[in-house]
Parts: structure tokens; sequence; C-alpha cells
């Protein structure tokens, strides 16, 4: 909800200080908007990297409630500088959380119901996010937007005390196998997270990055949070520069918007995650590359409905929530494969680390830079063309937006090149370390994806015997 009360009120803050806001520009707005995601991206990796060596329940817990506490001094801000000081707060709890709640959920679920969990985890970001318009919205209108950073902090505290009082925390690599043999009947064998070894962090952030499907999926994720950032963080305001200007209760107008952003957002992002996961469960295998082409064929498929709902507002109102709804059913195909994906081409003990990778790398390119760039782009179009309204300049600044989903696609349509290989890889690497002494031996240049195809990872057989049989070449 947090993530996008900044959205839901945008309108009220850009009002002049006589009228309740701050008077802020375009540019100013985004970067509001983006500001959290900053501090988010730098923490995630040094939360990643101690979420894969010390108990993740209490980094969750104690970045939720900085989380909580930062929310609600937001709503006591004096000027826009206080605001953005106390907004970038926020992202210290996110990036504790976010980044290691999957690695949690991995580690109750095995491999084959994993997406499953994981999508049931996702449909909370658009149902949060829906919420985040909505009481953003309804709250502004009805009080002042103050109020709209008031309503989530008390529901972290409580949620958090469940979390530290209540859930249990298992050990890392719990539910994973590896198996005996690829060539005969034998039991899998479960993988102990304690015995494999742990490295510093120059040489994990070297070895996660070398995994190319990781790093290709990445870039395709950033291009997703590229899209979203710009077009949650201004669709809401675009659509209301172009329908409420000369409404008679410019309220009424703006929260009516909110309301069908969230109503919209809260359906396609769960449907959207729930069909994305049931397409992973069903073909995914570990001799398949469908997620990635799950991921690639849904951005394919939002692409033109990104561009549709740009271009129609002005002419079809009816059309353009079709083509919101359509654009964002598609593009929630990618939450639960992508992260399924992520923890199955990395070890136990690099993912938490690997997802603050991800999320740096991510919101970093993504939904941090397109607010601002769409703010900016917005600004400098109005100014210099003396022709264009805001709404008009806004929404050329996010045309863009379309051409991402099809950058994307691409770089998931690569990934799916080396993600057989890479997973096998990681099969060998914990079967060799559970297989000796727990000792990771410094992985060869067939790590890194220099000799290797991904069939001759796929084909090579596990020994059948740990004790007797050679270790299998990284």
């Amino acid at each position: 909800m947090d993530r996008l009360t900044i959205a839901g009120i945008l309108s009220e803050l850009q009002l002049s200080p006589s009228e309740g806001g701050f008077g802020i520009t375009d540019a100013e707005a985004g970067i509001l908007s983006s500001i959290f995601v900053f501090t988010y991206m730098l923490l995630s990796p040094v939360f990643g990297f101690l979420g894969d060596r010390v108990p993740r329940k209490i980094i969750m817990a104690v970045g939720v409630l900085v989380w909580a506490v930062s929310t609600m001094l937001c709503s006591f801000a004096s000027s826009y500088s206080e605001l953005l000081v106390f907004r970038s707060m926020v992202g210290f709890g996110e990036a504790s959380y976010a980044t290691i709640a999957p690695t949690l959920i991995a580690d109750f679920y095995p491999v084959e119901q994993r997406a499953t969990a994981l999508a049931f985890y996702f449909t909370a970001t658009p149902l949060g996010s829906a919420l985040g318009y909505l009481v953003a919205g309804e709250m502004a209108y009805l009080f002042s937007w103050r109020w709209a950073f008031r309503v989530t902090p008390p529901l972290a505290i409580l949620f958090t005390m469940i979390l530290f009082f209540f859930a249990e925390e298992p050990p890392r690599g719990a539910t994973e196998v590896v198996p005996v043999s690829m060539n005969d009947e034998a039991e899998d064998d479960p993988v102990d997270g304690d015995k494999l070894s742990l490295r510093d962090f120059l040489t994990d952030l070297r070895l996660i990055w070398a995994i190319r499907s990781f790093a290709y999926s990445t870039f395709a994720f950033t291009a997703i949070t590229f899209i979203s950032g710009a077009l949650s963080g201004w669709g809401p305001a675009f659509l209301q520069r172009v329908n409420c200007t000369d409404a008679t209760d410019a309220g009424r107008c703006k929260s009516e918007i909110n309301y069908k952003f969230g109503i919209i957002g809260s359906i396609t992002g769960v449907a959207g995650t729930l069909i994305g996961a049931v397409l992973s469960q069903r073909y995914s295998r570990a001799t398949s590359n469908s997620d990635p082409i799950i991921c690639g064929v849904g951005l394919l498929a939002a692409a033109p409905f990104i561009y549709l709902a740009i271009f129609l507002p002005q002419i079809s109102m009816l059309y353009t929530w079709a083509s919101i709804f359509l654009a964002e059913l598609f593009i929630g195909f990618t939450w639960a494969p992508t992260t399924a994906m992520l923890l199955y081409v990395t070890l136990p003990t690099q993912r938490s680390f690997a997802a603050g990778i991800q999320t740096l790398t991510s919101h970093l390119l993504g939904d941090a830079l397109s607010p601002i760039f769409v703010g900016w782009l917005a600004d400098n179009l109005y100014f210099n063309n003396d022709d264009l309204t805001r709404g008009r300049a806004l929404q050329y600044a996010l045309y863009p937006s379309s051409a991402f989903a099809i950058i994307g696609a691409i770089f998931f349509g690569i990934s799916a090149k080396y993600v057989v290989g890479d997973r096998r890889m990681v099969e060998i690497q914990e079967h060799e370390q559970i297989g000796s002494a727990g000792v990771l031996p410094e992985p060869s240049e067939a790590y890194f994806g220099q000799q290797n195809t991904s069939q001759e990872l796929t084909e090579r057989p596990m020994p059948k015997d740990r004790e007797t049989s050679p270790s299998p070449a990284l």
C-alpha cells in the first residue's frame, strides 16, 4: 500500500501551499515517487547478504518497524524536503522485507510447489497497490492527503509482531533435494543448508552475475519495473489531467480515477500472477526453459495494450480502461516465474543476496529512474512548447514505456537459452558440497558458461556413489 500512496495523492501535493499542497512540479513529483526506491535498491544487496547469514525473521521484523515509523512521519512533513527525507526512509523497510521473504517461502515449499506459493505472496503487490490508490485517494478526498500515510503503520506493527512471535524460520535449503543419479531410480537426498559453504561478499557477487540466465532475466525485470514505475506513478495523474481539469467536482473525479485504477490493478494483478504461476508449475521442469518463455510472451502481449492505454484517453475512456486491464494482466504473468527462476539458478546460500542484487539493478535502472524521467520529459515538453497542455505533454512522456515491454521480452528470450544449464549447475554444486566435506571448490571457467552448453550440462550424469566416484567437474 505504501509504495503507491504518493501516486494516489500526487495531484493534491501539486496544489499550491495555500490550498494545502507543496506546489511541486512534475519533475519534483517524479523524484518524490522514486526516492524510496533509491534507498530500497541501495540497501537490498546489504540485507540480502545478511539474509544468507543471520536469522531472517529478525531482519524482516526490524525493517518493517522502521517502514511503519517512516510512513507515519510522512504525514507530519511541513515541507517538500521533509517529505522527501521521510519518504526515503520507507525504502529501508521494504529492502529488508521484500529481499528476504521469497527465500523464506522457498525454504517452506519444494520446487514443484514453489511457484504457486510465490504467486500467493506476490498477489500482495497488486492488492496492496490497489489499496494504496483507493485508500490514499479516499483519505485525501474525505480529510487531507496527510491521512493517506496514517492507515498502514498500525497494521504494519500488528503483523510484525505476529511474524516475530509466531512464524517459524526453516533451515536454508530445507526443501531442496539433490539427485543421487540422473540415471537410476535412487531416492533424492535432501540438502542440508548448514553444509553449504558461504563465501565473501565480492566472491558471491562475481559468481551470481556469472549466472547468465540470472543476468538476462534481471535485465528483463528491469524493463518491467521501468514500465511499472512510469505507469503506476504517472498513470492516475495523466488520466486526471485529461478528465478532471474541467470537471465540476474535480476532487471526486480524481478519487473515482484512483478507485478504478485500484480495482483494475487488484483484479489483473491477482489473476495475472496466479495464471503465471499455474503456467510455470505446469510446464517448468529441470530440463525446461518455460519460465523465461512465459515471461517473454507476457511482455510481448502487453506491449500494444500499454501503447493503447496511453493513446486512447482523449478518444474513449472505455477502451482506455480495457487496455489498462489487459496490459496489467499480461505483465502479471511475469512475477512468479521470474522469482522462481532466480531461486533455482542460485544456491540456497546465495538466494537472498541474489534477490538483493536483482532488486538493486532492476530498481536502479527501472522504477527509480522512470518516474523521474517521465516527469522531467513532461516538464521539458510543456515549458518548451506553447501549444501543449500538461496532459498532452505527460502523454508524450509516457509513450516510451511500451518499447520497454519489447526490450524486456528480448532479454527473457536470451535468458531462455541458458536457464537449463544454469539450473543443472546448481544441482552439481549442491551435490559436490553435500558429497564432500561441505567445502565448495572455486568454480572453474565452465561455471561462467565459457566452455559448457546448456545441453552438455543437462546430459552430464551424477556420480552414483559419492564416496568412490570422482567429483563432477565444475
